[in-house]
Protein backbone atom coordinates (compact mmCIF):
# COMPACT_ATOMS: atom_id res chain seq x y z
CA UNK A 1 0.00 0.00 0.00
CA UNK A 2 1.73 3.23 -1.05
CA UNK A 3 1.43 6.24 1.19
CA UNK A 4 -0.36 8.31 -1.30
CA UNK A 5 -3.29 5.00 -0.07
CA UNK A 6 -2.95 5.57 3.22
CA UNK A 7 -3.47 9.39 2.89
CA UNK A 8 -6.81 9.01 0.82
CA UNK A 9 -8.10 6.03 3.30
CA UNK A 10 -7.27 7.86 6.68
CA UNK A 11 -8.89 11.29 5.10
CA UNK A 12 -12.22 8.67 3.47
CA UNK A 13 -12.88 7.72 7.05
CA UNK A 14 -12.34 11.04 8.36
CA UNK A 15 -15.00 12.27 6.10
CA UNK A 16 -16.93 9.45 6.58
CA UNK A 17 -16.89 9.50 10.60
CA UNK A 18 -17.25 13.27 10.58
CA UNK A 19 -20.16 13.81 8.47
CA UNK A 20 -21.60 10.81 10.00
CA UNK A 21 -21.21 12.72 13.41
CA UNK A 22 -23.19 15.93 11.71
CA UNK A 23 -25.59 13.60 10.28
CA UNK A 24 -26.92 12.34 13.58
CA UNK A 25 -27.24 15.98 15.37
CA UNK A 26 -29.87 16.74 12.98
CA UNK A 27 -33.59 15.57 12.55
CA UNK A 28 -34.24 17.89 9.89
CA UNK A 29 -34.70 16.10 6.17
CA UNK A 30 -33.32 18.76 4.23
CA UNK A 31 -30.15 19.55 6.51
CA UNK A 32 -29.54 15.75 6.07
CA UNK A 33 -29.85 15.95 1.92
CA UNK A 34 -27.61 18.87 2.54
CA UNK A 35 -24.71 17.33 4.63
CA UNK A 36 -24.92 14.30 2.60
CA UNK A 37 -24.44 15.93 -0.85
CA UNK A 38 -21.42 17.89 0.53
CA UNK A 39 -19.71 14.20 1.92
CA UNK A 40 -20.55 13.08 -1.77
CA UNK A 41 -19.39 16.09 -3.31
CA UNK A 42 -16.15 15.79 -1.02
CA UNK A 43 -15.36 12.22 -1.18
CA UNK A 44 -15.31 13.00 -5.35
CA UNK A 45 -13.31 15.60 -5.26
CA UNK A 46 -10.78 13.96 -3.52
CA UNK A 47 -10.79 11.20 -6.00
CA UNK A 48 -10.61 14.18 -8.55
CA UNK A 49 -14.06 12.40 -9.99
CA UNK A 50 -16.24 14.93 -12.08
CA UNK A 51 -20.05 14.44 -12.24
CA UNK A 52 -21.61 15.15 -15.76
CA UNK A 53 -25.07 14.80 -15.82
CA UNK A 54 -26.25 14.76 -19.31
CA UNK A 55 -29.97 15.61 -19.81
CA UNK A 56 -30.58 17.49 -16.71
CA UNK A 57 -33.93 18.79 -17.52
CA UNK A 58 -35.59 15.33 -17.72
CA UNK A 59 -34.66 15.12 -14.13
CA UNK A 60 -37.58 14.99 -12.18
CA UNK A 61 -37.43 17.92 -9.78
CA UNK A 62 -39.56 16.38 -7.05
CA UNK A 63 -41.80 13.20 -6.35
CA UNK A 64 -41.25 9.60 -4.87
CA UNK A 65 -38.82 7.14 -6.59
CA UNK A 66 -37.27 4.15 -6.56
CA UNK A 67 -32.95 5.13 -7.23
CA UNK A 68 -31.25 2.33 -8.27
CA UNK A 69 -27.54 1.47 -9.32
CA UNK A 70 -25.76 -1.39 -10.31
CA UNK A 71 -23.56 -0.57 -7.43
CA UNK A 72 -20.05 -1.38 -9.41
CA UNK A 73 -18.50 0.69 -6.64
CA UNK A 74 -18.31 2.31 -3.33
CA UNK A 75 -18.85 5.39 -5.10
CA UNK A 76 -22.39 4.96 -6.50
CA UNK A 77 -24.11 6.38 -3.43
CA UNK A 78 -22.52 10.10 -3.46
CA UNK A 79 -22.72 10.01 -7.40
CA UNK A 80 -26.37 9.98 -7.17
CA UNK A 81 -26.44 12.40 -4.59
CA UNK A 82 -24.27 14.82 -6.85
CA UNK A 83 -26.94 14.03 -9.99
CA UNK A 84 -29.74 14.83 -7.91
CA UNK A 85 -27.92 18.12 -6.51
CA UNK A 86 -30.71 20.40 -8.07
CA UNK A 87 -33.56 18.37 -7.33
CA UNK A 88 -35.94 18.11 -4.27
CA UNK A 89 -35.21 14.33 -4.37
CA UNK A 90 -34.41 13.07 -1.09
CA UNK A 91 -34.33 9.53 0.64
CA UNK A 92 -32.90 6.91 2.49
CA UNK A 93 -30.20 4.85 0.94
CA UNK A 94 -30.70 0.92 1.08
CA UNK A 95 -27.55 -0.50 3.09
CA UNK A 96 -26.24 -3.83 3.94
CA UNK A 97 -26.30 -4.25 7.66
CA UNK A 98 -23.32 -5.32 7.58
CA UNK A 99 -22.30 -1.20 7.39
CA UNK A 100 -24.44 -0.63 10.10
CA UNK A 101 -21.33 -1.40 12.89
CA UNK A 102 -18.49 -0.95 10.36
CA UNK A 103 -15.48 0.95 11.70
CA UNK A 104 -15.37 3.11 8.23
CA UNK A 105 -19.17 3.14 7.60
CA UNK A 106 -21.43 2.99 11.14
CA UNK A 107 -21.67 6.06 11.92
CA UNK A 108 -22.48 7.19 8.85
CA UNK A 109 -24.64 4.81 8.03
CA UNK A 110 -26.73 4.53 11.11
CA UNK A 111 -27.32 8.96 10.66
CA UNK A 112 -27.62 9.31 7.45
CA UNK A 113 -31.00 7.75 6.96
CA UNK A 114 -30.61 4.41 5.92
CA UNK A 115 -32.86 0.90 5.78
CA UNK A 116 -30.40 -1.85 6.72
CA UNK A 117 -31.36 -4.87 4.62
CA UNK A 118 -30.51 -8.42 5.85
CA UNK A 119 -29.07 -10.18 2.85
CA UNK A 120 -28.85 -13.64 4.56
CA UNK A 121 -32.48 -13.53 5.50
CA UNK A 122 -35.08 -15.83 3.49
CA UNK A 123 -37.63 -13.32 3.38
CA UNK A 124 -35.76 -10.87 1.84
CA UNK A 125 -37.52 -10.92 -1.42
CA UNK A 126 -40.54 -9.76 0.33
CA UNK A 127 -38.73 -6.51 0.91
CA UNK A 128 -39.39 -5.76 -2.87
CA UNK A 129 -42.55 -6.85 -2.95
CA UNK A 130 -45.76 -4.73 -2.90
CA UNK A 131 -48.78 -6.27 -1.37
Amino acid sequence: MTFNAIKQLLYGLYLTNSFGYRLGKTNDPMEKKRLRLAYSEAQLNTLHITVNVENMEKLPKDGTYLLVSNHRSIIDPPLIEVALKNTEIFGPWISKKELYNSFFFGLFVRNAGSILLDREKSQMSGFFCRD
